[in-house]
């Protein structure tokens, strides 16, 4: 039942982040992000619990880091692209969502600002690169 009640305010907690990003930055690929984040706390079941436990960080600190990690790898893995080097409507929504979160964690001290805009910029070059 400890944990039950854990793996709830942790959920909410997620859910929480989620909406808050997405009402900082509109973009329409938020509900796939958040959806896939809450599928893979889901799966980890107790141990999801565990990690956040002992973790330095918050579950909202999470939530912005695989926001920004999950959205960098759609954007290079070509999948998001019209044809190469070019995005589609969706890509161009995930670049955006990369973009605030990489520079929302570069805010909060989790990444020092210069690496944060390095991280945008590989990313981009590797845009230019697939498709």
């Amino acid at each position: 039942m400890f944990f039950q009640s854990k793996k709830k305010d942790l959920f909410k907690q997620i859910d929480a982040s989620f909406i808050e990003m997405k009402n900082e930055c509109s973009s329409s690929v938020w509900e796939k992000i958040a959806s896939t984040a809450n599928n893979l706390v889901k799966k980890q079941g107790d141990k999801a619990v565990s990690f956040f436990e002992n973790y330095p960080y918050t579950p909202r600190i999470w939530a912005i880091t695989f926001a920004s990690n999950f959205s960098g790898d759609i954007l290079e893995s070509g999948k998001v692209c019209a044809y190469r080097g070019v995005l589609s409507f969706e890509g161009e929504e995930y670049l955006k969502v990369f973009e605030y979160s990489t520079l929302k964690l570069a805010k909060e001290g989790i990444v020092p600002e210069h690496k944060a805009k390095e991280n945008l910029q590989a990313v981009k070059d590797n845009i230019s690169l697939v498709g």
